[in-house]
């Protein structure tokens, strides 16, 4: 992925990110630092109507610092300083900045809630994450009966071939089992936007948003940002989908670092946040590594939750040896909070709710978990997923 790391935040090598308004403005002193423009994806761009250009430049460059000379060049210009910004860095939360809730272990495989038939039809839910492993029908026939993947929507799983799964290989799966496990009549668009090791960008993200066909889109992702300024694609993408598709519902996962910092695309107005919850115990307390802050607008559980994973050795992160995995896992992570929610929001949706109606709807019938107002409304799937 290229990821290099700023001031309090991670973006893409060698790639600036130019307001398409302002982009004959600012090219000839971009070309000065040895930058072009990228031609076949700005005129894909251009179609998407994101109103955003990348620029690419050698890797060496150092982005966050090319920002701030061409905005003190136009500091004065009417208007403010034009839209030119690093392309952030976002991630399914592997071990970064604080790193996941924890890492994935071994699990029992558990029956799944019977239904009469696969489901048909277009997708209801579109989960945006690591896309799942070409060989999965093999391994869970029944959630790939739930699935509609495309050709580009692969999980790779060991993308170095060092013979173990790589970070965060079967995130993706691990999410659409979440969903098949508690809603297990929606048809699921497993979409690629981060690699095998959890790595993707605000442009990258920007592009499927807009693409995406489904009512429901779960963003079991994100990142920090530059002075925690709104990643500007993806503000664009929410703004096409605003104009174009407003019964859109996006819900993103709050992030795992304990945190009130601003973490995108959770942060924006337009996006359900979904907190974590531990409901290990007697009581349900909030999970320790979630984030929390009043742009969060629901909890979930997120602790210990049990689905089904892909097979293969994964490296222990605390330095044991390697571990077996044979297709099911417990794991912990906001990631898996937030598509509680959009799977139930879904759910109403297939049944002939309007998504906005679906929000407003639920956020008035919750009420937040005592003690902790800064973690959104508490969000009870009604089944447990837990390891038993």
């Amino acid at each position: 992925m290229g990821l290099r790391a700023g001031d309090g935040f991670w973006y893409r090598a060698g790639e600036l990110l130019i307001g398409a308004d302002v982009e004959d403005e600012l090219a000839d002193l971009v070309e000065d630092s040895r930058g072009r423009p990228d031609l076949t994806g700005n005129y894909q761009l251009a179609r998407l109507g994101l109103g955003i250009r990348r620029w690419l430049l050698p890797r060496s460059t150092d982005i966050p610092a090319l920002v701030a000379r061409l905005r003190v060049q136009y500091i004065d210009r009417p208007g403010g300083p034009p839209l030119v910004a690093p392309n952030v860095g976002f991630s399914g939360e592997p071990f970064y900045d604080g790193g996941p809730g924890d890492f994935p272990r071994p699990a029992p495989e558990l029956p799944f809630l019977p239904r009469a038939s696969p489901p048909s039809g277009p997708a209801h839910l579109a989960v945006m994450d690591t896309g799942v492993p070409a060989l999965l029908r093999s391994w869970h026939a029944d959630l790939a009966d739930s699935l509609r993947p495309d050709d580009d929507d692969v999980d790779a799983l060991d993308l170095d071939g060092d013979g173990v799964l790589d970070f965060q290989a079967g995130h993706g799966t691990f999410i659409c089992g979440l969903v098949r496990r508690i809603a297990p009549q929606l048809v699921i668009d497993p979409e690629q936007v981060l690699d095998s090791f959890g790595f993707g960008s605000d442009l990258g993200l920007a592009r499927a948003l807009v693409t995406s066909c489904a009512p429901v889109l779960n963003l079991s992702l994100g990142g920090y940002s530059e002075q925690d300024q709104p990643p500007p694609a993806t503000a664009a993408a929410l703004r096409v989908l605003r104009r174009r598709r407003p019964e859109v519902v996006v819900v993103a996962a709050a992030g795992n670092h304990g945190d009130v910092r601003p973490f995108w695309p959770a942060a924006f107005e337009d996006v359900l946040a979904v907190a974590a919850i531990d409901t290990t115990g007697s009581s349900a307390v909030a999970a320790a590594f979630s984030n929390y802050g009043t742009w969060v607008n629901l909890c979930a559980p997120g602790v210990d939750l049990h689905a089904p994973y892909v097979r293969g050795r994964r490296q222990d992160e605390n330095g044991g040896g390697p571990t077996d995995f044979i297709g099911w896992a417990s794991w912990s992570g906001t990631s898996f909070a937030a598509p509680l929610v959009a799977a139930a929001i879904a759910a109403r949706v297939a049944n002939g709710g309007y998504g906005p109606n679906v929000v407003t709807q639920m956020l008035a019938s919750l009420n937040p978990l005592p003690g902790y107002p800064n973690h959104g409304r508490f969000f009870d799937p009604g089944t447990n997923l837990r390891v038993s």
